[in-house]
């Protein structure tokens, strides 16, 4: 996750209108839906492949293996709408700066699971 992302959502979280005692998770853009989460833990490439071709290739170019099971995903809807997070990066912005995706997280960013 982008530093200045994971900075946001606490700001967003101390201010005023943020709703008391509320338990979120945050995390970055996610290409997947909540219908993936059955396919992402028999076959993650192939879902990484149709619902974000653009990271799919990416990670190729980076020399990263397509993950053949993602187990965790993270639904964000809840700060976003609790609290206004908008994540502004993603796995592709980790690649450009050099990081290394973990391997069985949550890999592109996150999003809604079972």
């Amino acid at each position: 996750m982008n530093v200045g992302d994971a900075s946001r959502a606490h700001v967003l979280a101390l201010a005023p209108r943020a709703r008391s005692h509320a338990i979120v998770n945050v995390s970055g853009a996610s290409p997947f839906r909540r219908e993936d989460a059955p396919e992402l833990l028999r076959d993650a490439a192939s879902v990484l492949r149709r619902r974000a071709p653009h990271l799919a290739d990416a990670l190729r170019r980076h020399g990263h293996p397509l993950p053949r099971r993602i187990e965790r995903v993270y639904a964000i809807d809840r700060a976003t709408a609790e609290l206004g997070y908008r994540p502004r990066h993603g796995v592709a912005d980790l690649l450009r700066e050099g990081a290394t995706p973990s391997a069985g997280s949550a890999a592109p960013g996150a999003c809604a699971g079972p």
